[in-house]
C-alpha cells in the first residue's frame, strides 16, 4: 500500500511538471480534466487519445522502476470506451490485454461507456429482496 501511494505521488508530481501548459486526461465538466482514478492500490489511467495513454503508460513504468517497483502485466487491463481503435497498448514491451468490461468500486463499466447493465442487475437484486421480504 505504501509503495502504491509513493508511485501515485511520483506520477502526480511528474505530471504537474510536464502538463502545466498541456491538457491531458478526459474532460470533466467545462474546464477541468480528470487524469486518473485511485483507490487503495489500484490506479486507473484515463485518456481521450490512444497516443496520450501510451505516453502515460511509458511514464508509469519509468517512474515505477525508479522506486524499485514493477507493474504486473497480467493484472493490467485496457478498456476502450466508444472507440474503434484496436492497436494494443504496450507496457514494458508487452501488450496489455483489452477487456469488454471491468468492475471499479463495485460498479461495472463497459466498453460502450455506460453502466446500464450494472443498474439493471442492481434493480433485479432489490426486487428479489423486496419479494423475499413480502413473503
Amino acid at each position: 500500500m505504501i509503495c502504491a501511494c509513493c508511485l501515485k505521488h511520483l506520477v502526480r508530481c511528474k505530471r504537474s511538471l510536464e502538463t502545466r501548459d498541456r491538457r491531458r486526461g478526459i474532460r470533466w465538466g467545462q474546464v477541468d480534466r480528470l487524469e486518473d482514478l485511485d483507490f487503495a492500490d489500484d490506479l486507473c489511467l484515463l485518456s481521450e487519445a490512444p497516443g496520450e495513454m501510451q505516453t502515460k503508460l511509458g511514464d508509469l513504468i519509468k517512474l515505477a522502476g525508479k522506486v524499485g517497483l514493477t507493474i504486473n502485466i497480467k493484472k493490467t487491463k485496457a478498456l476502450r470506451v466508444n472507440t474503434n481503435k484496436t492497436e494494443p497498448f504496450m507496457l514494458g514491451g508487452e501488450s496489455i490485454e483489452d477487456v469488454d468490461s471491468f468492475v471499479y468500486l463495485g460498479s461495472k463499466v463497459t466498453k460502450e461507456g455506460g453502466a446500464a447493465q450494472d443498474v439493471a442487475n442492481e434493480f433485479k437484486k432489490q426486487m428479489v429482496l423486496l419479494y423475499n421480504f413480502t413473503q
